[in-house]
C-alpha cells in the first residue's frame, strides 16, 4: 500500500522502527508491503532525539483461501481479469505492453493453463499454493471481446475450466485523447496518492496536473493505459480522464525530463517519481 502524509518540517520519521525519507516541508510517501492478516504500523516523528508525535495504524490484508487438492475445483469468482482488457493502438505496442496478467485460485498442486479464444494454451505457474498466474502475450491481430479460459487438471485427474469476466479486444488506430478532469488535483503542492500514474508493474511514476492531455491506447481493468513522450506506457485510473473519440489522440510532443527535479514542479507539466518515490514537492 502507499503510506503518505506529513510531519512537522525538519522532523525525521520511522515506521515500525524503519526510517522513512521526508521532504523539507515534512511530506512523505512510501510503498509499504503488507503481510496477510493484521499489520500494525507505528509511525513516530522526532525532532532530534525528542519524540514529537506518534500514531499506530492497523491494516488488514485478507488472505486467499486454500482449497483442498481433491476434488479439483476453481474458486468461484477468482478468475482475472475481472473487467475488459482493450488495446486501441496495438501496432504501437511492444510485446511487453501486450501482456495480460491472468490469475485464478483453485485446488493446490494442479496443472493450470490459460487460452485466449482458440489459441494454444499458455502454462500458468503456481505460488502461493492454490494460486495460479500467467502473463499472456496477446497477438497483434484484431479481435473483439475474445474470452480468456483457464483450465486446472488436478492430482485426481479431473479437469475443470472457468472463463474470466474480462474479455480481450484488440484494435489498431483507435487511440484517443484523455484529459485530466477538473477537481482531481487537490491544489498547488498537493499530490493525492489516488491520482498517481504507475508503470505497468505498479511502481509510482508521475503526478498529473489539471487539464493535462494524454494519448490513451488501451484499458486494463479499472485503469486506462496511456503512452507518454518517448513511448513509455503508464496506467491511470479511468475515472480521472475525460476520453475523446477513437482516433482523437494528440500528436506526440517533446520528451519530458527522465529524472525527478524539484524545480520542475514550478512548471505545468508532470514530474516523474523514482522508486522509492520522493515526497511531493511544492508548486
Amino acid at each position: 500500500m502507499i503510506l503518505q502524509g506529513h510531519v512537522p518540517p525538519g522532523s525525521s520519521l520511522s515506521v515500525s522502527g524503519r526510517a522513512v525519507p521526508t521532504g523539507p516541508d515534512g511530506l512523505f510517501m512510501e510503498w509499504w508491503p503488507l503481510k496477510p492478516g493484521v499489520n500494525t504500523l507505528t509511525l513516530t516523528a522526532r525532532q532530534g532525539s525528542r519524540v514529537t508525535g506518534s500514531r499506530t495504524l492497523r491494516v488488514t490484508r485478507a488472505a486467499a483461501p486454500i482449497l483442498p487438492a481433491r476434488p479439483t475445483r476453481i474458486l468461484p469468482g477468482s478468475v482475472t481479469p475481472a473487467q475488459p482488457v482493450e488495446f486501441w493502438d496495438v501496432t504501437g505496442d511492444t510485446p511487453a505492453e501486450r501482456r495480460v496478467p491472468v490469475s485464478v485460485q483453485g485446488s493446490a498442486g494442479a496443472r493450470a493453463s490459460v487460452r485466449l479464444g482458440s489459441a494454444l494454451p499458455t502454462p500458468m505457474r503456481e505460488g502461493p499454493p492454490g494460486t495460479y498466474r500467467a502473463d499472456l502475450t496477446v497477438p497483434a491481430a484484431p479481435q473483439v471481446s475474445t474470452p480468456l479460459t483457464v483450465s486446472l487438471t488436478g492430482p485426481d485427474g479431473r479437469t475443470v475450466t472457468a472463463t474470466a469476466p474480462g474479455r480481450v479486444t484488440v484494435q489498431s488506430g483507435a487511440a484517443r485523447s484523455g484529459t485530466q478532469r477538473p477537481g482531481q488535483v487537490p491544489g498547488p503542492g498537493l499530490n493525492a496518492s489516488s491520482t498517481v500514474l504507475t508503470t505497468l508493474t505498479g511502481q509510482s511514476l508521475l503526478y498529473p496536473r489539471t487539464d493535462m492531455t494524454f494519448t490513451v491506447v488501451g484499458r486494463q481493468e479499472g485503469d486506462l493505459r496511456v503512452r507518454l513522450s518517448g513511448g513509455q506506457s503508464a496506467l491511470i485510473t479511468a475515472t480521472q480522464l475525460d476520453l475523446g473519440t477513437p482516433g482523437s489522440a494528440p500528436s506526440p510532443g517533446p520528451a519530458e525530463p527522465s529524472a525527478w527535479n524539484p524545480t520542475a514542479c514550478t512548471r505545468p507539466i508532470w514530474h516523474p517519481c523514482p522508486t522509492p518515490a520522493p515526497p511531493p514537492c511544492l508548486a
